[in-house]
């Protein structure tokens, strides 16, 4: 395993293990690990960035294990600018069966979830290129302006899952960058490690917007409020909340396609599932 670590003056200690071919870097001042193409960056625990500390990487860089409920599982950053230099390229991959969790600033390039247990988002991050769900829930916190998993990349496909997304969702609120109009946008989210309850917005233009879903198993505010008819009522055990940062005018317009599961208690009986509406 090449790695170049550049340090400026300080004191610092190695640990060295034999999993994973594991080094961490305790650093008392600054400091900044570069990785390049074909090199890695293995630990198994947490990291810790402060002040001006940063990782700078290209291709597979950065893998974060953890397989011990005995040791820290976090991706801990509080420097002021992010952990990750934004110029960088490289992937970050959470693996382990342990829950971990992730805050501050962090902006990474390509995001990987494997995490078998799940990853917490604690405070909004951000995914500059492409986030891919393949093992493991991302818990944000939930509820209206309240942070989220951001993917600023507008491409539509920018969300990816090796298990087309049955064993891996956003279990809360993510945010999505959308500028294109022929291809819907798929949000996939819901709520525990049961419920997936994806939406897909087909953006009206091609002006930037930024929307934010959020699936929740629960009884909708005022659901009794109905235009009857032709309504008959509204669903007692789920709903989305979908919202943009454009305030007035089009430029958040969008056709909305919700789905369903065995917990939404839809007919089996083609002609009642035809008077559903959105």
């Amino acid at each position: 395993m090449k790695k170049i670590i550049k340090i400026p003056l300080l004191a610092f200690v190695l640990l060295t293990s034999t999993a994973y071919s594991q080094q961490l870097v305790r650093a008392s001042g600054n400091l900044q690990m570069v990785t390049t193409a074909g090199t890695k960056i293995v630990m198994n625990g947490g990291i810790t960035f402060l002040n001006t500390s940063s990782l700078k990487t290209t291709g597979d860089s950065i893998y974060l294990y953890n397989y011990s409920a005995g040791v820290p599982g976090n991706w801990l950053d509080s420097t002021t600018a992010g952990a990750l230099d934004i110029t960088g390229t490289g992937k970050v991959f959470f693996n382990g069966s342990v829950r971990q969790s992730f805050y501050g600033k962090t902006r990474f390039y390509d995001l990987y979830i494997r995490n078998t247990i799940g990853d917490t988002l604690l405070s909004s991050c951000e995914v500059r290129d492409s986030l891919h769900l393949d093992t493991g829930y991302v818990y944000t916190r939930t509820g209206w302006a309240n942070d989220s998993l951001l993917l600023s990349n507008p491409a539509v496909g920018a969300i990816v899952s090796t298990s087309n997304f049955t064993k891996s969702w956003v279990s809360g609120r993510l945010s999505r960058v959308g500028n294109s109009t022929p291809t819907a946008y798929l949000f996939p989210i819901g709520k525990t490690d049961s419920l997936y309850a994806p939406v897909k917005l087909l953006k009206f233009n091609t002006n930037t917007t930024t929307w934010t879903g959020e699936y929740f198993p629960a009884t909708p505010f005022d659901n009794t409020n109905v235009f009857y008819p032709p309504i008959d009522h509204i669903s007692k055990v789920e709903y989305w909340e979908i919202y943009s940062n454009t305030v007035t005018g089009n430029d958040d317009d969008a056709k909305v396609s919700l789905s369903w599961r065995g917990y939404s208690r839809v007919s089996a009986t083609n002609a009642i599932r035809d008077s559903l509406v959105v």
